[in-house]
């Protein structure tokens, strides 16, 4: 005899493992669709009358009921080519009133898959998530979209195969593995282009590759996928992503490219013929002046200056305008400044020459100003700024990040 398998993911198939396959073209709609009909029911049986409701809504009773018997009869030669006439068929059966597949002589890929997300979900392991992803092979019953009939078992499935793609793809992600996560959350978000949260996977999946100009792309296409469904407006999670993204991607266009790491103590600086300060390492560190002047700050209880060409070292604190420190570190000012910047619990803050501004810095911070311009730059939680020469700006950064200008 041989199991059969019906194919409901992706569209229609029967096959069996032994014996004459199942005819490709079924002679009658209606056969076809009542093997559908109880494939997609939970427990693969139906009442008669229900089924009579389903395949022919608008006929008569007698009509409905003749229809019935020849779509049964049409069914099962379909799926047992070889049956002879008026013997039983061994996977579809009528028990009184009631229609169903025979249990154990029939399975349905959409019952395995729906088991092995269920136990996926339940245990949580990357392997056992993987494999109930590959089981989610195609939309159920993609000819029939529209059959009211069909769309409970769809909406399951499909409410499965999100949960099921969230979870791995955030597992790939935690495992260091963003190119995997990237793959599975691109597909959820093609399936279902308003969750936004499979938009925000990939969208950091993107960033932990370094592709910026994609995660802002996938920003893009988010936010027009809300915008048609109901009107809204990404979140804030997915908000800052997209700064983030945004800022990665312009920092190889600036003068001067600083990375940041996390915790206290990035750096930061301007470039040009600026002046630069840079704060590192919970308070300590020195930023370089391009060929302008600059100004610095030491480790605890220290300073230097660095002057561009021809320019010496110079103690923090006997310039000009010097101003004070807090917790062991210094500040100072460079010649003709009006203005001095203050650290606190491991910062640094200074301006250049000519000029006025102010910079300030928090928790490992620094920040600066440059020549013959007027700027700010501040920096919290191990970050930094700083501008450069001619003009006027700011840059800011925060959470291991930094920024800079000319």
């Amino acid at each position: 005899m041989g199991v059969l398998q019906l194919r409901l993911l992706g569209g229609f198939h029967a096959e069996r493992g032994q014996g004459v396959p199942p005819v490709e073209r079924w002679a009658r709609p209606g056969a076809r669709t009542l093997v559908k009909l109880l494939a997609v029911t939970p427990g693969h049986q139906l009442h008669r009358e229900r089924v009579m409701a389903v395949c022919w809504p608008h006929a008569e009773l007698a009509a409905a009921q003749r229809n019935l018997r020849v779509a049964l009869h049409a069914a099962r030669h379909a799926l047992e080519p070889e049956l002879a006439p008026r013997a039983p068929s061994s996977y579809l059966v009528a028990d009184g009133t009631l229609l169903r597949l025979a249990p154990g002589a029939v399975v349905v890929d959409a019952d395995r898959a729906e088991a092995l997300a269920e136990r996926a979900l339940a245990a949580g392991s990357v392997s056992e998530l993987a494999r109930a992803w590959a089981e989610f092979t195609g939309e159920l019953l993609p000819e029939d979209r529209y059959a009211a009939w069909a769309e409970p078992r769809r909406a399951r499935l499909a409410d499965l195969r999100d949960r099921v793609g969230l979870a791995l793809a955030t597992a790939r992600l935690a495992e260091d593995s963003p190119e995997e996560a990237a793959a599975v959350a691109r597909h959820l978000a093609d399936q279902t282009p308003p969750d936004e949260r499979a938009h925000r996977l990939l969208m950091v999946a993107y960033v932990r590759q370094g592709r910026y100009g994609e995660a802002v792309r996938q920003y893009e296409r988010c936010a027009g996928a809300l915008a048609a469904e109901h009107g809204g407006l990404p979140g804030p999670e997915t908000e800052r992503l997209r700064r983030a993204a945004l800022a990665g991607r312009r920092a190889p266009a600036g003068p001067v490219v600083v990375r940041g790491g996390g915790g206290f103590g990035c750096g930061a600086g301007c470039g040009g013929w600026g002046c630069g300060i840079g704060a590192g390492g919970s308070g300590c560190g020195a930023g370089p002046g391009g060929f302008g002047r600059g100004a610095g700050i030491g480790g605890p209880g220290c300073g230097t200056r660095l002057g561009g060409i021809g320019r010496g070292a110079k103690p923090c604190g006997t310039g000009r305008g010097a101003g004070v420190g807090r917790g062991g570190r210094g500040i100072g000012s460079d010649r003709g400044g009006r203005r001095t910047g203050v650290g606190r619990g491991g910062c640094d803050a200074g301006v250049g020459r000519g000029g006025c501004g102010t910079g300030s810095g928090r928790g490992g911070c620094g920040a600066g100003v440059g020549w013959r311009g007027c700027g700010t730059g501040s920096g919290r939680g191990g970050c930094g700024a700083g501008v450069g020469r001619g003009g006027r700006g700011i840059g800011s950064g925060r959470g291991g990040c930094r920024a800079g200008a000319v």
